[in-house]
């Protein structure tokens, strides 16, 4: 309120500032909490992404037809080496809710094994899971290895 000659004149455009700033305030709070909603909805379902596939990596390190007398994380060379072995996990595993790539391999090379449920995409969001396992020999020698799953085309 400005005072002349003792005389209050007041009037509503005294007001408008005060009143911008708490709707600017109030509009930057909003846009802050639905972007901190969104971000955390998005991380929310990438985690549960990840999930789904470290748990197809844990069935494919159980998978009694690849492992060496069902021991768990140990593959048999030997199977991975046969080339029914890929249609066979694929006919065990047909729908896991995405799409997958398996690949085992042992550190010096000589064994590999890979199998796609489809082709993967050149672009797009795929998550990628890696264990470590042993490859066990037709002789007896266990080497080291490692798993790695990819998955894309979550539901």
């Amino acid at each position: 309120m400005k005072i002349w000659n003792r005389r209050g004149a007041g009037g509503f455009t005294e007001e408008l500032p005060a009143l911008l700033v708490v709707l600017v305030a109030l509009s930057l709070f909003i846009a802050s909490a639905a972007q901190a909603r969104a971000s955390y909805m998005s991380r929310r379902s990438a985690i549960a992404d990840r999930e789904r596939v470290e748990s197809f990596a844990s069935m494919v390190c159980a998978d009694e037809t690849l492992t060496w007398q069902g021991r768990l994380g140990m593959f048999d060379a030997a199977c991975l080496a046969d080339a029914n072995a890929s249609s066979g996990f694929q006919d065990r595993h047909p729908s896991v809710g995405f799409e997958y790539r398996v690949t085992v391999a042992d550190d010096s090379g000589t064994a590999r094994w890979s199998c796609n449920s489809s082709e993967p995409p050149l672009s797009g969001d795929k998550i990628r899971v890696s264990r470590p396992c042993n490859v066990v020999e037709p002789d007896g020698f266990v080497r080291t290895g490692i798993v790695y799953v990819e998955g894309w085309g979550m539901d």
